[in-house]
């Protein structure tokens, strides 16, 4: 598969999981009563410049198996 259908490891980068099913929003696409999704909706979001987002998603990370045999990931209070 290719590797863009994949979510990588925040620490090495690998192919941790297939996402390719997650429900992405992209710029363009209808998503409430005709209204449209904007870049500014996706940064948003995204917390970025961006053209796509996992609408409800506010931040993620995410280990392969093995980094997350030496390491973890942790939420903390900004």
């Amino acid at each position: 598969m290719a590797g863009a259908d994949y979510r990588s490891c925040d620490l090495c980068g690998t192919k941790a999981f297939y996402d390719a099913n997650l429900g992405y929003e992209f710029e363009g696409d209808e998503l409430f009563q005709g209204k449209k999704i904007t870049k500014e909706m996706c940064a948003k979001y995204v917390g970025k410049p961006s053209a796509h987002f996992l609408y409800g998603l506010g931040d993620w990370a995410v280990l392969c198996t093995e980094c997350s045999k030496t390491h973890k990931t942790a939420i903390v209070k900004l």
